[in-house]
């Protein structure tokens, strides 16, 4: 009796971390390759994915999704909302050595917003007016008006070495980063592996890991054979076929995770026919959604859309899908006859690579063809695809979306009217060129609120009014983040922000083999 209570005591304390084992390459089949490293110019789900890896933030989210310090020890707002002050953790080194300062952070975000590099957090950081080095340890960012979402839509901008930003430029930067997180990067051939080492001085803990290799298989099921072989540890937004057989293998582990990820068909709502909202509105009708989302995802995997705010985002509102328009192709044939479009008209629908979008793509091209209109559907890199949306020269596009918590970032960044980027073709999250005075307004004031239940019943109006009312874009379906992986990989978990942590305040991934 007292052995067996021992076995069992020893295998306790080993199920409790005693057991972790360093060494090894975690091989990670995704789904589209970054389009650059630099995250003062990048800011989409497949960079972030390994940006994040590289690099550290000021604040970061813990496993429940709340806003905990990372860089920055911690923080104090001003009385009227509009100042931050962050104190800044001490004896952090970038890869290559040199301290982390408070100057790497103004430069950061000075860059980040810096209209001559056209990156992506130049709307998000639109109300940022100046960043100040208080001290050493110190830096103060004063906002325009009081901003509730700003902690929330900073997570994800990571803090670059600015000596070598500055001396390589951001071209060359994002294909060599040098940042403080817990792995660095070596190589990085296109189409092929991207590899990352362990980063044995990182402050926040020492990675299990010796490298990381990212790889990015945009057929699910090539990714799911890879899986199943062991030519990938670890496969990311398997198809659900995939994942369904995969769940009864007793050497993979299928983690589903809800997220507030947002996948959309977004219309050019200032080009051709798409420019009258009754087109728009046939548009929807013509689509059984429901039944798409049904045949790519077969329950598993995703939930049907009706709007950004996913059923577990703090603004989802039931009104608004009860009031979505119901697929009726007889009624989109009457509202493309009304709008001057008896014939329908012909178009082209952009999708990613990967084997979901370019099937929902395919699937509404058939049910447009339905109500007269004729749709070519064009699957390309992600990389090239962004520039096409930007420009205004794509008409329609199938693109996902996923941004922190706040509800503001769900709003705010794709449907706040940005008529400098338009005019320039530059870089933009309102790639529809959704422009409503109205909307602008309530989305201004719901960020300098402090109140969320005040906040809450203004996005739900803005939400009824740009998916119901003018449909500025067809909602899709909110993916569920799903890992797959072999059985030796530990305590790995789904981000419900569609990343992958791997060293955190709460896991640090190792192999048991």
């Amino acid at each position: 009796m007292r052995r067996a209570l021992v076995l069992l005591l020893l295998a306790l304390l080993g199920s409790v971390g005693l057991a972790q084992k360093e060494g090894g390459v975690l091989r990670v089949a995704t789904v589209s390759e970054p389009t650059s490293l630099d995250p003062v110019t990048t800011n989409n789900i497949p960079s972030r994915l390994v940006i994040m890896n590289i690099h550290d933030s000021l604040v970061a989210y813990d496993e429940d999704l709340n806003i905990v310090p990372k860089l920055a020890e911690g923080w104090e707002v001003s009385e009227d909302g509009t100042v931050y002050t962050f104190r800044l953790r001490e004896g952090v080194r970038f890869h290559n050595g040199d301290p982390f300062t408070t100057a790497d952070v103004k430069y950061t975000f000075d860059q980040a917003r810096n209209p001559a590099l056209q990156g992506q957090w130049l709307g998000i950081l639109g109300g940022l007016e100046e960043v100040t080095v208080v001290d050493d340890h110190t830096v103060q960012m004063r906002l325009a008006a009081p901003d509730a979402s700003f902690l929330d839509q900073i997570v994800y901008l990571a803090i670059v070495n600015g000596k070598v930003h500055a001396e390589v430029g951001a071209d060359a930067y994002a294909i060599s980063p040098v940042g403080t997180g817990p792995f660095r990067f070596v190589s990085w051939s296109r189409n092929e592996v991207l590899r990352l080492e362990r980063n044995d001085d990182y402050w926040l803990a020492r990675p299990y890991l010796d490298a990381v290799e990212f790889r990015a298989i945009p057929e699910r099921a090539v990714a799911a054979l890879e899986l199943e072989s062991g030519g990938a540890d670890v496969a990311m937004s398997l198809a659900s076929p995939d994942l369904l057989r995969l769940q009864g293998s007793p050497d993979i582990t299928v983690d589903l995770t809800p997220t507030l990820s947002y996948y959309y068909v977004a219309m050019n709502n200032q080009l051709g026919p798409l420019a009258d909202a009754r087109v728009r509105r046939a548009i929807a009708m013509a689509i059984p959604m429901d039944q798409f989302v049904e045949t790519i995802f077969q329950g598993v995997g995703a939930v049907r859309a009706y709007s950004s705010f996913a059923p577990g985002s703090l603004a989802y509102d039931e009104a608004l899908v009860a009031d979505y328009p119901a697929f009726d192709p007889e009624g989109a044939r009457r509202l493309l006859a009304e709008a001057g479009f008896p014939n329908g008209f012909e178009t082209v629908i952009y999708t990613p690579t990967d084997s979901n979008r370019r099937q929902l793509g395919e699937l509404i091209q058939a049910a447009l063809s339905q109500v007269g209109i004729r749709a070519e559907v064009r699957a390309v890199e992600f990389g090239t695809l962004l520039p096409l949306t930007y420009t205004g020269e794509a008409p329609i596009w199938i693109l996902g979306w996923t941004n922190g918590v706040d509800p503001n970032n769900y709003l705010y960044d794709m449907f706040h009217s940005d008529p400098a980027a338009w005019e320039i073709g530059g870089t933009t999250f309102n790639t529809a060129r959704y422009d409503d005075p109205e909307i602008d307004a309530m989305l201004e004031e719901a960020r300098r609120l402090t109140d969320m239940e005040q906040r809450l019943e203004i996005y739900r109006r803005a939400a009824y009014k740009i998916f119901v009312e003018d449909v500025a874009h067809v909602p899709g379906y909110h993916q569920t983040s799903t890992l797959a992986f072999r059985d030796y990989v530990r305590d790995l978990r789904a981000d419900p922000n569609s990343g992958i942590d791997l060293v955190t305040t709460f896991n640090n991934v190792w192999l048991d083999r």
